[in-house]
């Protein structure tokens, strides 16, 4: 309304309103998503963690397996996740899936990074220590200068976007561990971010009083060195034993015995509204 019906509705203070509103919900809207890493890294994980796992099982669609003597023709086919050839128009065309598309809402978006950001504080014992810069033996997937980024994103509003890229070395095509030879770079635009009534009067408007605005740039967060798939997928498991830790404390302090399959279906009908947004 400030920017498009100020004139018409006879409004003069919605600027000032704006700013206001603005600058109190860069603090209220991240801190929702908890004030310590501890508290970011169990609320992210919770909300995000069916996101996260379908993302760990897509890179590794992508990875193709090491043939051993023992392979056979039909465990070949199955690597990665392939197109039906029956609706494909080209046949020159590879059938192999490698670009996946994930539309999701801001608050998964942000639960998504702050898993990545914090997810070296959690071990293998699926327990967090916040207290120490990261878990014995595991690396950050963010380099510091990718936190200080990080910091600067207030907000995430219209086509945010989370970049995930996979490559392959083929240098290393004989290596004994398959997985040695991919890594992973992770970039993040907040989208179309900004001060939307700056950029309205500090430039010409279109006739009917509205402009295109830029999307901000991807600013890539993994450093000068890619991230190894190995140590995402080491780190991706360890949130998912996490958030089993978090939800088998939260049942047995309300009496619940999951060890059988009516009781482990009540346990997901419980935690399944923490999945969904």
């Amino acid at each position: 309304d400030a920017v498009h019906n100020q004139s018409s509705l006879g409004l003069k203070e919605l600027d000032e309103l704006y700013q206001t509103s603005w600058i109190i919900s860069t603090f209220v809207g991240p801190s929702e998503y908890g004030m310590t890493r501890r508290q970011r890294i169990h609320i992210a994980s919770t909300i995000c963690r069916n996101l996260i796992e379908k993302i760990q099982r897509d890179v590794e669609g992508v990875i193709p397996k090491k043939k051993t003597d023992h392979s056979t023709d039909s465990e070949d086919e199955q690597d990665g996740l392939r197109l039906n050839p029956d609706f494909m128009e080209d046949d020159t065309v590879a059938d192999v899936i490698k670009t996946r598309l994930y539309f999701s809402s801001e608050s998964h978006i942000l639960s998504v990074l702050n898993t990545l950001r914090y997810c070296h504080l959690i071990n293998e014992g699926g327990t967090c220590d916040s207290d120490v810069a990261s878990s014995p033996g595991n690396e950050q997937l963010f380099s510091n200068e990718a936190q200080k980024i990080m910091n600067e994103f207030a907000e995430y509003d219209y086509l945010s976007q989370i970049v995930i890229k996979v490559y392959e070395d083929l240098t290393m095509i004989e290596c004994d561990d398959n997985m040695d030879r991919f890594s992973m770079e992770i970039g993040v635009s907040p989208g179309v971010a900004g001060d939307a009534m700056a950029d309205y009067k500090n430039e010409a408007a279109e006739d009917d009083g509205r402009k295109a605005r830029d999307i901000v740039p991807i600013k890539w967060l993994h450093g000068d060195h890619r991230i190894p798939v190995k140590t995402f997928f080491k780190l991706m498991r360890n949130v998912s034993a996490f958030v089993e830790k978090q939800r088998s404390e939260m049942l047995a302090g309300r009496g619940m015995d999951f060890s059988t399959k009516v009781e482990a279906q009540k346990m997901q009908s419980f935690v399944s509204t923490e999945d969904s947004d």
